[in-house]
């Protein structure tokens, strides 16, 4: 029998659980796919758990919303560390949602080769587990984007409060100066 209608022959294990077992597998194609693409360029710099960082977790979400269990954290807060990570690691934004955009695609990738696998699955089955599957991926990219903006803005003002210091400093050396200047003219 082969690999293939040895898994036809079997009853389908739950889709959940597949990919439970196809973790690493996901880890890896998607570690992959991310060095590969030539827009995202802080992949290397990053150890393998530097880089699953919050994933796993994300991951137990779709898990726990598969099988109808209660989650074991917010999706949205989940990714709002890794965009955290990301940020503290020197991804643009860009970098972070192609990546995001990477793993969920690795994860379709998985659903389609489970379909392969069991093609007797029914139907109905897929139909509830892509709305689910892209509501994580709307949260983990609305948590991660999120985060980041944040951070954006909180480094822009910084910024912009530096660039206020020195232009207060100038404002009162050109005082100085002028003061300066008018005392000597007037001596």
């Amino acid at each position: 029998m082969t690999k293939d209608s040895l898994a036809s022959a079997q009853s389908p294990p739950a889709i959940a659980d597949f990919l439970f077992a196809r973790r690493e597998s996901i880890l890896n194609s998607w570690r992959t796919t991310c060095e590969l693409d030539k827009t995202i360029q802080t992949v290397s710099n990053l150890s393998r758990e530097e880089f699953n960082d919050m994933v796993p977790t994300i991951l137990n979400i779709l898990g726990q919303r598969l099988n109808n269990q209660k989650e074991e954290s917010s999706a949205i807060l989940v990714a709002s560390e890794h965009g955290l990570q990301r940020w503290h690691k020197g991804y643009t934004l860009r970098e972070l949602l192609k990546e995001i955009g990477h793993l969920f695609e690795e994860i379709s990738n998985e659903l389609k080769t489970y379909q392969e696998l069991y093609p007797a699955s029914d139907p109905k089955l897929f139909a509830e587990v892509y709305p689910k599957m892209l509501t994580l991926y709307e949260e983990t990219v609305e948590g991660s984007a999120a985060r980041y903006d944040e951070l954006e803005r909180t480094a822009a003002a910084s910024r912009a409060d530096t660039l206020q210091s020195a232009l207060d400093q100038l404002n009162d050396l050109s005082r100085q100066r002028t003061d300066l200047l008018r005392t000597s003219r007037h001596e």
